[in-house]
């Protein structure tokens, strides 16, 4: 369907000829970020969202998600797959409206593994297998009942890995290696779509339910697992860039929606945002939000059923953090450019000049400070401008020749990102809550702020030092005495754990220290007295039922 020479999805091409197939559907440049829109109909960095680790991954508990507006509505709802949304109390899926959820752990394809409503759980299965099959028990048994059935394939994220017999349909067109595994993973995918919407048939569901196909990011570099020449092969699209950066095949995603015959199928032109996915779908469902729900996005119901065409204008705004943009840069633990350093703190001086950011306005786009992209090296401007209509490759830089625009659309990008700045939630640390009847988690590489050295990494703290301090918010169920534990425990190290002055523990690596605590939001200290330690993950904490 999008012109790749080798890939056979039959099941997603007849997804996308039966449905409304939106040519310009735009998500972010990566995965948590457009979790974080696709969920809360918000602007990523509005949510909490400001990364895709380090702590910046958590969407706060303040919003409510999809599924806590259909849950509302009587929906039965359910998850299952990747949900890069929070991993701690207070953010699993199954604690954020979804009344069945299946966290699969990150990056695992086969054999599958993860959580299901908080219970650990194992599969011999393929990771897609696995979520198809929970979604069809889900829609077999509530089937007589409307239902929110969200699914998250982990395809075709990396380390790669296919099924043998996927990968080999590639590798006997003569193939590489790691291309051959890439288009076996996306093969196989495409198979489960299909005994999927063909379940959904046989339980007489289909033609009643509202099905979207998306993305959450353009494709990536796979720099460990593809050649130049491979990547070459996979780019059939002309468009510049990967996943991590605002050019249009960082941003570009698929985006099939189906309804039985209420939609006439076919190609729509205009553009529309993942945060227009929720507010579409209340539509659809007649339900209405409560009056203190903001949305970025709105309905493109009129778009669906074949109407406005031609008269539908859509503004919007896209972001990156400067460190996501494929680079040739060493990587590090922390980033290339320290950007999982927490910035609840500093958010009011974050300049909105240096930011990496897109706007999109009129058929137009603009991009402010770019990061390294083919055709445009040595240097590339701080801003270049396309007329999307007329060179959707963006080729020629019309920034010289329409300065008013650039104007325009620079002062529009300052109010967007200044007004993301105002936002209550925009680059807040997570609120970890302790629960009096578990074990409960601090993640420590998601600080308020770290002073004395300390650095956070895309999941540990890092570089500990004596004297270096970090800091946490947490949310206390129930006042008393709790169990504290370091992970990891085999190392060495003494920490001071304090939450006020007159409240503080010595905890050794490998021991447990008591810790009295009071109820409510609080925040907790971190404090390295001594350490030979490379890092620390997180701090347990159990409760004393004694």
């Amino acid at each position: 369907m999008h012109g790749n020479p080798y890939l056979s999805t039959p099941n997603l091409d007849k997804l996308g000829e039966e449905s409304a197939r939106f040519e310009r559907f735009y998500v972010n440049a990566v995965c948590a970020p457009t979790r974080a829109s696709l969920l809360t109909g918000q602007h990523f960095l509005r949510t909490g969202v400001s990364h895709v680790h380090g702590g910046k991954d958590y969407l706060s508990r303040a919003i409510p998600t999809l599924a806590d507006h259909f849950s509302a509505a009587g929906y039965i709802t359910g998850m299952w797959g990747k949900w890069h949304s929070g991993n701690a109390e207070g953010y699993y899926p199954w604690q954020r409206g979804f009344q069945e959820a299946y966290m699969s752990k990150l990056y695992q394809h086969r054999d599958s593994y993860g959580y299901l409503n908080g219970q650990h759980y194992t599969t011999e299965q393929w990771s897609d297998e696995a979520l198809v099959d929970f979604t069809l028990k889900f829609i077999k048994q509530h089937r007589d009942t409307c239902f929110l059935a969200y699914v998250s394939s982990m395809t075709c994220h990396e380390p790669l890995d296919a099924p043998a017999s996927a990968k080999q349909f590639y590798l006997d067109q003569g193939l590489p290696e790691g291309l051959s595994t890439l288009y076996g993973m996306i093969h196989h995918f495409d198979r489960e779509v299909g005994r999927l919407l063909t379940g959904m048939r046989k339980l007489g569901v289909l033609d009643n339910t509202i099905v979207l196909f998306m993305s959450d990011n353009g494709p990536a570099v796979n720099n460990r697992a593809l050649t130049d020449a491979e990547r070459d092969i996979r780019k059939v699209n002309g468009f510049k860039g990967w996943k991590g950066n605002l050019w249009e095949n960082g941003l570009r995603s698929p985006l099939f929606v189906k309804w039985g015959a209420n939609f006439p199928n076919g190609i729509r032109s205009e553009i529309v945002d993942v945060t227009d996915i929720l507010p579409t779908l209340l539509d659809l469902a007649g339900l209405t939000p409560p009056d203190t729900i903001d949305f970025d996005g709105r309905s493109f119901r009129p778009l669906l059923e074949g109407q406005e065409k031609g008269t539908w204008e859509n503004t919007h705004f896209d972001f990156v953090q400067p460190g996501w943009q494929p680079t040739d840069a060493p990587w590090t633990p922390e980033g290339i450019l320290d950007e999982y350093a927490p910035a609840e703190k500093s958010k009011s001086s974050l300049d909105w000049s240096v930011q990496p950011i897109a706007v999109f306005s009129e058929g137009y786009k603009l991009i402010r400070n770019l990061g390294p992209v083919e055709g445009y090296r040595p240097s590339v401007p701080d801003q270049v401008l396309f007329n999307l209509e007329a060179d959707s490759t963006e080729e020629r830089n019309l920034a010289d020749s329409h300065p008013e625009k650039v104007r325009n659309m620079d002062e529009a990008a300052k109010r967007w990102f200044q007004g993301i700045k105002a936002s209550p939630h925009a680059f807040k640390a997570p609120v970890f809550r302790v629960r009096s009847d578990t074990t409960s988690i601090v993640p420590l590489y998601a600080p308020v702020e770290v002073s004395g050295g300390l650095k956070v990494a895309f999941n540990f703290l890092h570089q500990l030092k004596a004297g270096g301090r970090a800091t946490y918010n947490i949310d206390v169920d129930t006042p008393g005495e709790y169990f504290l534990t370091l992970d990891p425990p085999d190392l060495t190290g003494t920490y001071q754990i304090v939450t006020d002055p007159e409240t503080s523990a010595t905890l050794k690596l490998g021991d447990t220290a008591i810790f009295n605590f009071k109820a409510g939001l609080q925040q907790l200290t971190l404090e390295v007295t001594e350490s030979t330690d490379p890092s620390l993950k997180r701090l347990m904490i159990k409760p004393d039922n004694r």
